[in-house]
């Protein structure tokens, strides 16, 4: 089993110091356990002090709370000055994901002989582990599937970058490809606090030299296989690995292209993503990329890719709109099944495909319609499924004893965040799923 332990997102400083005042870098590894929720925080820094008996640094203290502000050590660590390396062992680290990427908050505080401060730096920290084994990718224990865009060009500022993440998470988008060339900088701590997973994609050129990202981790037998995060890239805990490809090889043609985590493959014909994962070694996942679907493929697409487990996700092409309702819809972390559909005795199977989630934070809302029209609705209480989970939910659709003859009914389902993001106000729908209900309609008399 290859693993590799991640690692902290400098997503913002807070720094309140006087200018003679103040830490200059700091250098923070989160090392999480591969067993349960502990993890290590050790660090590095480096300061500038006053040259006075008042701004003279002489102790360090370090704290680390949650997002709700509780300690996450038992108490703060003080130290001298002349520490400049530090370690603090969590017994409770929360993890990480794209689906809660909510940080902890690392505090450095320098203080004077008498122990007050004299200037302050924070940083979020997120805790996250990622495995690679049996051909998945595992984030803190889970196995997951990348349901991806590829960075666009032109998108110059912070807020666009920003906006356009929105978008995406609102289009049930988990995964970031940053392509060859683009600066992975500009994404990443957005995506460390917004929560997207991000790929990277360097360039190893014909002669074997590697260029790009120092992350790339290469080997004789392979392009570029995923391997521990390193370089300037391995604190963020949304980047997750980098994967290449050979400079000379000309782009890819719209859905005929498909980059093994390893290497990249080219000119397969539909259906390629299982074959592919039949004729390759069982330790290497497999990724989509460069899709430029028709209407409808991508569906089919993502039939294989949940079909076999080793497929490992996709990518769009930076061409393709990401925010349209055909991408939504496919992308939707919840499958929505018929089982029975008699009014009266209804019921649906629900699986959760999020990977960190249960389903007790979306309203499970139906809609019995008759040409479209509402005419009974609901909502459900909570669903505590957990990831995975795909039970059947009875719903309590009443019988129709009146149908109009040459109707048709349908039942709406939909789903719903409880609580409002950074991204959506509370309500927003994620999945939904319109399915035929079996009324005994009489033949209409105008027929």
């Amino acid at each position: 089993m290859r693993s590799f332990l991640t690692s902290l997102a400098f997503l913002a400083v807070a720094l309140a110091a006087t200018a003679a005042v103040r830490v200059t870098d700091v250098d923070v590894r989160v090392e999480r356990n591969e067993q349960g929720p502990g993890a290590i925080v050790c660090g590095i820094l480096r300061f500038e002090g006053g040259s006075d008996e008042d701004t003279a640094v002489q102790g360090l203290r370090i704290e680390l709370v949650d997002a709700t502000g509780a300690a996450l050590i038992p108490r703060p660590l003080v130290t001298a000055a002349s520490v400049h390396e530090f370690s603090l062992r969590v017994a409770d680290a929360p993890g990480w994901s794209a689906e809660t990427p909510v940080p902890a908050t690392l505090t450095i505080s320098l203080l004077d002989a008498r122990r007050r401060t004299l200037a302050t730096e924070q940083l979020p920290v997120g805790f996250r582990r990622v495995d690679f084994r049996d051909g998945r990718v595992f984030v803190n224990g889970a196995p997951i599937r990348l349901r991806g865009v590829t960075a666009p060009g032109g998108l110059d500022s912070v807020e666009a970058r920003e906006r356009a993440i929105h978008a995406w998470k609102r289009a049930n988008v988990n995964a970031l490809l940053v392509p060859a060339g683009a600066d992975p900088a500009d994404w990443l701590e957005l995506c460390d606090r917004l929560g997207l997973y991000v790929v990277v994609e360097c360039v190893r050129p014909a002669d074997g030299a590697a260029s790009g990202d120092a992350a790339c981790s290469l080997s004789e037998s392979s392009l570029c296989r995923p391997g521990p995060p390193t370089g300037r890239f391995a604190h963020h805990p949304s980047y997750l690995f980098c994967t290449g490809r050979v400079a000379t090889v000309a782009a890819p043609a719209p859905m005929q292209a498909f980059l093994q985590a390893g290497a990249r493959l080219d000119g397969f014909a539909r259906p390629t993503l299982v074959n592919t994962a039949l004729d390759t070694p069982r330790d290497r996942p497999i990724l989509a990329v460069g899709l430029a679907p028709a209407p409808g493929d991508l569906a089919r697409v993502w039939q294989e890719i949940y079909w076999h487990p080793r497929l490992l996700g996709a990518f769009l092409a930076p061409s393709v709109d990401a925010t349209t309702d055909e991408v939504k819809k496919v992308y939707q972390p919840i499958l929505i099944e018929r089982r029975r559909s008699r009014p009266g005795d209804v019921a649906v199977r629900v699986t959760n495909r999020h990977h960190h989630v249960s389903l007790e934070g979306f309203e499970l809302r139906w809609a019995a319609l008759r040409e479209g029209e509402q005419i009974q609705q609901g909502v459900l209480p909570p669903l505590a499924l957990a990831p995975n989970a795909q039970p059947e939910v009875p719903l309590p659709v009443a019988r129709i004893d009146d149908p109009v003859a040459g109707a048709t009914y349908t039942l709406r389902l939909s789903f719903h965040t409880r609580a409002a993001s950074a991204w959506a106000p509370a309500g927003h729908e994620i999945a939904c799923e319109e399915l035929p209900l079996d009324v005994a309609v009489p033949v209409s008399s105008n027929l």
